[in-house]
């Protein structure tokens, strides 16, 4: 099973909601939120995955953006969703033992998120020194292997975030292989921040160069990564004509379907109209074309 995770930006949601509309994700894609804002958008796309069976997990103390304020009328509302229909997960840190008791669910039912070790020692006292949660979320790393044994699931941030979209290689790189080995490896499930990365950032700016970023299978069945990015890269005006000159490359590359996906097919057809979606629709469909490909392997190897 795989389980992106995903910061609640407006596009990341968007995207969820598409795909679990279009019937394109199933219930082998278990996507965990961690809310970075208030916003409807948030809500209405919980309900739409909760309606398409597809379970769902959303972060009950967020660390990053502004949601974790406990006054927050979205706030309030998700945590009824956490006494529910969704599955609560916690961040393992200074605050989380305070906030599995505002949940009130048992912890046979929660996940937790581990990024530093600093933390096991809290987790174990709070699970009186059992693995009883429902699923683990863990880097690959023997300090947290030695303690976490049941439903662990590896995460993974595969995605390096340049400083400037022009550094981004014009080669195809290896992008992750979790897929192959994770069951080998004693992990349930495998799960990453897909083709945004850990790195949190509060707001965007207009980019001297855009860049789409599209995974693939090779014939090893490695996920890969490409990224096409525009040629004009001086200023960053006429930011339509910088998409359509990656969108240009992305369409020739991809001539004879080394990806087909929704999202793939959105993206040509936005080239052969001349259109030009905005930024975050750009985003929208890397992400979609991600995660549409992982459920493909999935459903494909089961």
């Amino acid at each position: 099973m795989y389980f992106p995770y995903l910061r609640g930006r407006q596009y990341e949601l968007i995207a969820l909601r598409e795909l679990a509309e279009k019937g394109i994700i199933n219930n082998k894609i278990f996507p965990i939120i961690e809310p970075v804002t208030s916003s409807s958008t948030l809500l209405s796309t919980v309900r739409t995955l909760i309606d398409k069976n597809i379970n769902v997990g959303l972060i009950a103390n967020p660390q990053v953006g502004s949601f974790g304020h406990k006054e927050n009328k979205y706030l309030k509302d998700c945590v009824e969703l956490l006494l529910n229909d969704v599955t609560p997960f916690f961040i393992v840190g200074n605050d989380f033992s305070e906030w599995v008791d505002v949940i009130k669910r048992p912890i046979e039912e929660c996940g937790f998120v581990f990024k530093k070790r600093d933390y096991i020692d809290d987790y174990l006292k709070l699970s009186n020194n059992q693995d009883n949660h429902l699923y683990a979320l863990i880097p690959d790393e023997g300090s947290y292997r030695r303690v976490i044994h049941k439903n662990r699931i590896i995460l993974s941030d595969h995605f390096e975030v340049k400083q400037r979209n022009s550094d981004y290689s014009d080669d195809s790189e290896v992008f992750s292989e979790d897929h192959l080995y994770y069951e080998e490896d004693g992990y349930v499930g495998f799960s990453d921040y897909s083709i945004i990365g850990n790195r949190y950032n509060e707001g965007g700016f207009l980019p001297y160069c855009v860049v789409i970023h599209i995974t693939y299978f090779d014939d090893k069945k490695r996920l890969m990564i490409k990224h096409f990015k525009s040629d004009s890269i001086d200023d960053t005006s006429d930011t339509a004509n910088k998409f359509y000159e990656a969108v240009t490359k992305f369409v020739e590359w991809n001539k004879n379907k080394i990806v087909d996906t929704y999202a793939s097919r959105e993206l040509e057809r936005l080239h052969a109209y001349g259109l030009y979606p905005g930024l975050g629709t750009i985003k929208k469909l890397s992400l979609m074309n991600h995660i549409e490909l992982i459920c493909n392997y999935l459903n494909n190897e089961n």
